[in-house]
């Protein structure tokens, strides 16, 4: 019964018109694996990172740095425990090797009744990504080219 309502959610929530003709539509592969695929990238499939809910494209756009790369927006979910935040990724993708680079938190939005928090830091240099996540207190650092 989970995986209908799972799929359900995914078709209504996973087709979202990020750029004119390129729609990302969400879906569950044979081995549960949850991705964002799009008929302009033939071959490429992106992982998403699934909380609790289903997820949903935001969008999709030029990374600042690298020929090739661009950012696909995500949101998964709520996480917290006494605050609920929605969580969104952004899973960086060279779309020249169809290769997901990083997928990272992006921002985490408030819900209802629950008080702000610091949003990671995300800086992006020639040969470098480095995100900081104050929040909970991670960094990471990827190589990009």
């Amino acid at each position: 019964m989970r995986g209908i309502l799972l799929c359900v959610g995914f078709l209504m929530a996973g087709l979202v018109a990020a750029m004119p003709g390129l729609p990302w539509i969400v879906e569950i592969g044979d081995d549960d694996e949850v991705a964002a695929v799009s008929s302009a990238f033939p071959g490429l499939r992106v992982p998403l990172q699934v909380e609790s809910s289903s997820p949903s494209v935001v969008s999709w756009e030029k990374a600042p740095h690298g020929k090739n790369l661009w950012m696909l927006t995500y949101s998964v979910g709520e996480v917290g425990t006494q605050h609920l935040y929605r969580e969104q990724r952004r899973a960086v993708v060279d779309v020249a090797s169809r290769e997901v680079l990083a997928d990272l938190v992006w921002k985490y939005v408030p819900g209802k009744g629950s008080p702000s928090v610091r949003q990671p830091v995300w800086e992006w240099k020639s040969k470098e990504l480095k995100v900081r996540d104050e929040a909970f207190g991670r960094s990471f650092r990827v190589g990009i080219r």
